[in-house]
């Protein structure tokens, strides 16, 4: 796992493949259920959670409709806009601003951690599903790593690594083709797991942690 994790974060590597982890609470599947990017945004500022935003760690098995090519695009357009709207929500942030949480939410530098982490392993995810012929992606207890691997840490490197992920998993996105779109592995927590449904996490999550970052902030 080390090994993909520092070629991610490493802009100079010729980087192919490679993410997603242990746990994954951003985004369940009953989180999505509703969700049509044709049609609404996810409100930013508007739900509060304790904690993490689940992402993948439902009980309940994924799937659904197929999506248009049309709802992929959006949903694409929005993944790819995620690593902005974190750095905006983080903007002038202050060193006491990264340890307040609003309401028993994480506070903004456990968000930074988390989205580090969990980014990577998403990188993880979406490679498995592409290139093994029974893909298996595992969940991981994203509330202890949160917790236990943040403490006092500089964010950047990890807002890097959030960076250098999505990148590189939007090169994976652009030469995906509609026989890609069809794959379904297994979750160790939710079962049934697809590339759409990896599309549709993904491209919410870091939107619902830049507005827990922005109320932690005390702007919504």
């Amino acid at each position: 796992m080390s090994y993909y994790l520092v070629l991610l974060c490493n802009p100079r590597r010729n980087l192919s493949l490679d993410i997603r982890s242990p746990v994954e609470p951003e985004t369940t599947s009953s989180d999505l259920r509703d969700f049509n990017s044709s049609d609404r945004e996810p409100p930013l500022c508007k739900q509060r959670v304790t904690g993490s935003i689940p992402v993948g760690g439902s009980k309940r098995s994924m799937g659904g409709m197929a999506m248009t090519a049309e709802e992929r695009a959006d949903l694409i357009r929005r993944y790819r806009d995620g690593y902005r709207v974190v750095k905006e929500a983080l903007d002038g942030v202050t060193e006491e601003e990264l340890d307040q949480s609003a309401t028993g939410e994480w506070t903004p530098r456990q968000i930074a951690h988390h989205l580090g982490d969990s980014e990577m392993m998403s990188a993880i995810r979406i490679r498995r599903l592409l290139a093994e012929s029974e893909p298996v992606v595992y969940g991981y207890d994203e509330k202890a790593f949160a917790e236990r691997l943040t403490a006092d840490r500089p964010i950047e490197p990890s807002l890097e690594a959030m960076r250098w992920a999505r990148e590189t998993c939007s090169q994976l996105l652009d030469r995906m083709t509609d026989t890609d779109w069809k794959i379904v592995g297994t979750h160790t927590e939710s079962g049934r797991y697809g590339t759409e449904d990896w599309l549709k996490i993904y491209a919410a999550h870091a939107h619902d942690h830049a507005a827990q970052i922005q109320r932690s902030r005390g702007r919504c």
